[in-house]
């Protein structure tokens, strides 16, 4: 008789098998138009202004450190006081994690990183919610600014935004209470109970289970609700954004030259829309196959499908390797400064 598989590792197998369905599904409907088109896509990236296209990576690569700067910028608000390129450094390389299956693993590997380089526990959760929270406002608000702008898009793209927009808005000020932390700490009790019953078949310890909620990934962040922090870091992000905008608008142009009856501003809008649907979507490594499809989704009201589909390949192409050299350059300096904790 064939021995029945521990509950732990059937929950692993199941995890894994939707996980993948899941990002197979994120990715198949693109796949499946760029298969259509490959004719015309090969075509046109065959003809790519590549100077252009160059001079879109170098404003790119101007833009990447204000990143971190918001990171920063938040960190001092909490009065964790770590020299910029510290912080800069962390964390690009921390979103290394992204690109794994997930997407989400960048947020806990931050959290880790700032813990590591002596960033307080409380402080380092919290300053990850409104850094993150700065970042999708930033891109949101130039998002919006488009959708009022002339941008051909459908009226539920305009509600998807502004919801989002809203919703985000939402839970970085809610973020800003204990009490909302005291609920996330007794949810992530009742989902390791569950997860526990699943695994094992068993009703968790009352004394294990009370140790989630103690264990000093679940503390509660500090202090009275304040938003002093907010306007640096969101002008921050906006500047970030709309460098990334012109970086994006010389690329597009390189690629499809007809994209040059849109402004930058409005080019910088339908890449922060495309940005934020990819963020929204957790799971999708890097927001991988959701960004392109919205990217192409949003060009295809000005120009042909398969132009549309070689911008967004292109973008994500620009975007990888932008974030990939800051990575590069933030590994070899932690590997030369060996003392992280030290402040300032």
């Amino acid at each position: 008789m064939k021995k029945a598989e521990p509950p732990a590792k059937n929950w692993r197998a199941v995890t894994t098998f939707l996980r993948a369905t899941f990002l197979l599904a994120l990715v198949a409907p693109l796949g499946y138009a760029i298969y259509q088109q490959w004719a015309e896509v090969r075509q046109v990236l065959a003809q790519v202004n590549w100077l252009q296209a160059s001079l879109g990576w170098v404003i790119l690569m101007l833009a990447q450190p204000f990143m971190g700067a918001i990171s920063w910028i938040v960190l001092r608000y909490l009065k964790q006081d770590f020299a910029y390129w510290r912080i800069t450094a962390v964390y690009f390389i921390s979103q290394a994690a992204k690109y794994l299956p997930g997407g989400i693993w960048a947020f806990p590997g931050r959290v880790a990183a700032y813990q590591a380089i002596g960033v307080e526990k409380s402080a380092s959760v919290i300053s990850l919610v409104q850094e993150v929270g700065a970042l999708f406002l930033g891109a949101a608000t130039l998002g919006i600014i488009g959708i009022f702008n002339g941008l051909l898009i459908e009226n539920w793209v305009r509600t998807a935004a502004l919801a989002g927009a809203f919703v985000c808005l939402a839970a970085t000020l809610f973020s800003q209470h204990p009490l909302t932390w005291k609920a996330l700490a007794q949810a992530r009790r009742a989902l390791e109970a569950l997860k526990f019953k699943l695994k094992s078949g068993k009703r968790q310890p009352t004394e294990e289970a009370d140790q989630v909620i103690s264990a000093p990934r679940g503390e509660s962040p500090p202090g009275t609700f304040s938003i002093a922090w907010a306007p640096a870091s969101l002008l921050t992000s906006l500047m970030f954004w709309l460098l990334v905008g012109v970086g994006f608008y010389y690329l597009a142009i390189s690629v499809a030259p007809q994209l040059r009856l849109l402004s930058w501003l409005q080019a910088t809008s339908i890449f922060a829309l495309a940005w934020c649907a990819g963020f929204v979507i957790v799971l999708a490594p890097a927001g991988l196959g959701v960004r392109e499809a919205a990217l192409s989704g949003l060009l295809a009201a000005y120009i042909p499908l398969s132009e549309a589909l070689s911008v967004a390949l292109m973008a994500r192409l620009w975007w990888t390797l932008g974030e990939a050299l800051f990575i590069l350059i933030s590994l070899a300096w932690a590997s030369t400064n060996a003392h992280w904790n030290v402040r300032r």
